[in-house]
């Protein structure tokens, strides 16, 4: 389960900053990559949590 949270300080048109707040792997399931040759031996990282402010220009 993934989520996240954000608000925006100032918009115009296609710019603006924004503050974020996501988490990532909620409920600490194993997860494995279906591609990754070494799946069996190196589960994918289990909880995040990233806070972060997002610009755009």
């Amino acid at each position: 389960m993934n989520t996240e949270v954000s608000y925006s300080i100032k918009e115009t048109g296609s710019n603006g900053i924004k503050i974020f707040l996501q988490g990532k792997n909620l409920l600490d399931e194993e997860m494995r990559g279906l591609n990754f040759f070494f799946k069996n031996f190196a589960p994918l990282p289990g909880r995040a949590v990233v806070i972060g402010l997002r610009g755009g220009f």
